[in-house]
């Protein structure tokens, strides 16, 4: 109450110019330190605003990535099931089948190949060519390993040689469960 007092006094002292001086500095001071905090507040806000944006984003990537995986695991489950369900499964002997059931006769010198895919799966490829091809035991060819749940067509090169005949190069292939992950 005191200060209260004092200062009223200290006002009541001044002329009325250096009244407005001193009401002008005060208010200018006040709408200075007003600015700052707003700016200073705004400032803040639009930077918060921003990492929930990115923190959003980043959770839709997060959200994404899981059902990906979610997926692939599903997917690598199923199969290691079928892998599983055909032990007896070789590249050679389906792919030799195939070729008698479909009367065709790959040129000499094919040979499976084997490279790693990731930790749990090894992919065995085979190479083949054929020669002397009509489309129509092509594409029966191709329907026939595409109905096979472990092979998949990786590669198909086709070449026009004339005379209603076509040459081939056909890669398949089928994933292995690594033996050493088991």
């Amino acid at each position: 109450m005191e200060v209260l007092v004092k200062l009223v006094a200290f006002i009541q002292q001044m002329g009325k110019k250096e009244f407005e001086r001193y009401l002008g500095i005060t208010l200018g001071s006040v709408i200075v330190l007003t600015g700052i905090i707003i700016y200073s507040i705004h400032c803040k806000s639009e930077d918060l605003i921003d990492r929930m944006k990115r923190t959003d984003i980043f959770a839709q990537k997060i959200s994404t990535i899981l059902t990906t995986y979610e997926k692939m695991k599903t997917e690598e489950d199923k199969y290691q099931n079928m892998i599983e369900k055909h032990k007896d499964f070789t590249l050679n002997g389906t792919f030799e089948q195939l070729c008698r059931e479909q009367n065709i006769t790959p040129e000499p010198g094919w040979v499976s190949r084997t490279d790693s895919i990731n930790e749990k799966f090894d992919e065995i490829s085979l190479p083949a060519t054929f020669k002397g091809l009509t489309t129509e035991k092509l594409v029966n060819f191709l329907d026939a390993l595409d109905k096979k749940e472990l092979i998949y067509v990786k590669e198909v090169k086709i070449k026009n040689t004339g005379s209603k005949q076509i040459s081939c190069e056909i890669t398949i292939a089928t994933n292995k469960y690594k033996a050493s992950f088991e």
